[in-house]
């Protein structure tokens, strides 16, 4: 059996000549060969890094080496990448994002179906990119946890899923799709419907059918973008407004 030493160094010595660690500087190993040496300098630098965390300015993809000596002779040079896993960053190392790109989720409201705007963003940690979706109707994260090397392949990562789960239209927004929605439910009037758009009032003089409709999920329809419409411009309130009647025959 022979004795080697090794020192571990920060970067690659082979590029930059490296920062040697004071705790693994001329460090004694005994191996029966250059080869085995070589592994236990190896394993020792997959522990060395595991006790590394990006707070200390280590990044995903740097580089550890280690120098192994044969008395003075140089028998070889170790090199060991560092990982997220290595340095604990996850997705939620992450403490700013970016929207990069957006899409239209639905979900169904009791018996209605609704949607809003959901957010795809990217993030950075420790040198390496993350995706995540964020909406403001509890919706879960939509991205996976794969790590991405650069801001252009987390980029893309972003728009290939916002294009994935897009349940609109090009161009559209969540409201624009309920709204076009709800003209689809609409469809058109029946001058002859037993059901309707009703205006209510508490004069009532001022009742009046607004629209006809054969169905009533058409006059519902109805009655709702009446109302919204209504609301929107007495956003208050009033004593009167839109309900869905059953028409005598």
């Amino acid at each position: 059996m022979s004795e080697y030493t090794f020192t571990i160094f920060d970067g690659n010595v082979n590029e930059c000549g490296g920062t040697a660690w004071p705790d693994y500087t001329d460090e004694l190993l005994e191996a029966d060969s250059d080869e085995e040496a070589r592994a236990s300098v190896k394993d020792t630098l997959e522990v060395a890094a595991a006790g590394l965390n990006a707070a200390d300015g280590y990044s995903v993809g740097d580089k550890l080496s280690a120098i192994l000596c044969d008395d003075t002779i140089i028998v070889g040079i170790v090199h060991y990448t560092l990982t997220a896993e290595d340095l604990g960053i996850e997705k939620d190392s992450v403490r700013h994002w970016s929207t990069v790109a957006s899409y239209v989720s639905t979900f169904s409201t009791g018996n209605d179906e609704s949607a809003c705007d959901v957010e795809v963003q990217i993030g950075k940690a420790g040198g390496v990119w993350f995706v995540r979706t964020l909406d403001d109707h509890g919706g879960g994260d939509d991205a996976d946890d794969e790590q991405y090397s650069s801001e252009e392949d987390a980029t893309e990562a972003a728009e290939v899923l916002a294009a994935e789960f897009q349940e609109a239209e090009d161009g559209e927004t969540a409201e624009d799709y309920l709204a076009r929605q709800l003209v689809e439910r609409i469809g058109d009037p029946d001058p002859d419907g037993r059901w309707a758009c009703y205006w209510e009032s508490i004069n009532p003089e001022d009742e009046r059918v607004e629209s006809r409709y054969a169905t009533r999920e058409q006059a519902e329809a109805a009655t709702i973008m009446a109302q919204a419409q209504f609301r929107s411009r007495y956003p208050n309130g009033a004593l009167c407004g839109y309900v869905v009647k059953e028409l005598e025959s």
